[in-house]
């Protein structure tokens, strides 16, 4: 049981990509509640839905340290960008466009401002682990002294 829980907190201080999916299942869960009523399939078609949205920003987050460790570091910036800044600013010109964005996945309908919404949330929490990164690095050297 001790390796178990070791193997999930080691995941949980190695990977990024469960607080992005986190954000994906609560944005589901507010999508049903205020869009389609209950369903578990609606549910679940909402996350699924999300998931391929914001694919390039779970797979750069699962994905990150192998790319900071096997890439240079304008392969890396690259990838960030696409993922964090174009890949979402995709999604948001297109919601601009058109608030009543209809993703041809099943043809879900949802409001434009809740993927706004969630992109900007996403962006933020990249800021943030990247600042806690700084941070932490930081203060190793700092205790090097």
């Amino acid at each position: 049981m001790d390796r178990l829980a070791n193997n999930i907190a080691s995941f949980l201080m190695s990977n990024t990509v469960w607080v992005f999916f986190s954000v994906i299942l609560f944005a589901s869960i507010t999508m049903i509640g205020a869009l389609d009523g209950n369903s578990w399939n609606k549910y679940f078609f909402h996350i699924f839905s999300l998931s391929i949205l914001f694919a390039p920003i779970l797979l750069f987050s699962g994905f990150r340290n192998r790319l900071l460790k096997k890439s240079n570091k304008i392969k890396y910036i690259a990838f960030w960008v696409f993922s964090f800044i174009i890949a979402p600013g995709l999604v948001l010109l297109i919601t601009f466009n058109d608030p009543e964005f209809h993703v041809n996945v099943l043809k879900a309908s949802w409001k434009g401002n809740r993927l706004h919404i969630i992109t900007s949330v996403f962006l933020l929490i990249e800021i943030i682990i990247y600042l806690n990164h700084q941070l932490f690095n930081e203060k190793k050297i700092l205790n090097r002294f």
